[in-house]
């Protein structure tokens, strides 16, 4: 790795979170891709597309009543209309999981594509939908007649039942997974934000992207100060990159909060290392 890597400058992040105090994963997706973009797709651009998608979808569709009409009526206009693809998790590249990106080839990550659709789909107020906790997919889920019902936006927009996550659940992993209720809980947004920043994360690993992947374990930490783990990481990033002192910061909070082991031993012997690099050695 080369030695002092340019940090992003996430100062938008950090002015949204002050103005707003909380983000909505769709704000936080905008957001994050116009800083990992290096500003070519803008937060304010892509706000703009969805705006126009949503309003043109009103003109076309005026006075729906039935919450699964309303469902269908937008699964048609996305799907038939604009022929928005979502592919599969193993094919997906990086520009999938940008919004701006998406909207611009119409090809998406399953992910991103169910923060496009429940984003639209509550600002068009059809019916109660959220995101749902189910394992391996992006499913986002409905109140219908005091029904649960799921959509699955890499399906057109199938509805599913809870019959057919459990059937899934099965050809997934077997007859011994039983479907539970937490399951189908709501996920916060800030969990859903973080899923979708640890796919990138992982992405950019692969890819050797450090800048990038430096930025995302930035807002990661931003968004979420009090996980461990993620700290970590980007210590000992910062330190492979050279960023010494930021790299010290990190790994001694790391160490102050973290469980005794070989590991949080290893990592408190780098921290006086680069407290005092010309007088204690790294490792005895």
């Amino acid at each position: 790795m080369a030695t002092q890597t340019t940090r992003l400058d996430l100062s938008l992040l950090e002015q949204s979170l002050v103005e707003s105090q909380s983000m909505s994963a769709y704000q936080t997706s905008l957001l994050a891709q116009e800083i990992l973009s290096r500003g070519h797709h803008l937060a304010s651009r892509s706000a703009k597309r969805i705006d126009f998608l949503l309003h043109e979808f009103q003109a076309r569709n005026p006075g729906l009543a039935d919450g699964l009409e309303a469902i269908s009526a937008l699964n048609d206009y996305l799907f038939e209309d604009y022929g928005f693809v979502v592919t599969t998790e193993d094919k997906c590249t990086l520009d999938d999981y940008f919004i701006g990106k998406v909207l611009e080839t119409r090809i998406s990550s399953p992910l991103v594509f169910s923060i496009i659709y429940c984003e639209m789909a509550q600002r068009l107020n059809l019916v109660p939908i959220n995101y749902v906790n189910f394992p391996t997919n992006s499913l986002v889920k409905i109140l219908y007649n005091h029904q649960l019902l799921f959509v699955d936006p890499a399906e057109k927009g199938h509805l599913l039942s809870v019959s057919d996550l459990q059937n899934r659940l099965f050809r997934r992993y077997g007859q011994s997974v039983i479907l539970n209720s937490s399951f189908l809980e709501t996920p916060s947004e800030s969990h859903i934000a973080h899923r979708l920043l640890t796919k990138l994360k992982n992405m950019y690993f692969d890819l050797r992207a450090w800048e990038s992947l430096l930025a995302v374990l930035d807002v990661l930490v931003w968004l979420s100060p009090a996980k461990m783990h993620e700290l970590k990481e980007r210590g000992l990033l910062l330190y492979q990159l050279g960023h010494y002192t930021d790299a010290r910061k990190d790994l001694n909070r790391f160490v102050t909060y973290a469980r005794p082991s070989a590991e949080t031993e290893k990592l408190r012997q780098l921290v006086t290392y680069l407290e005092n690099p010309k007088i204690t050695p790294l490792y005895e």
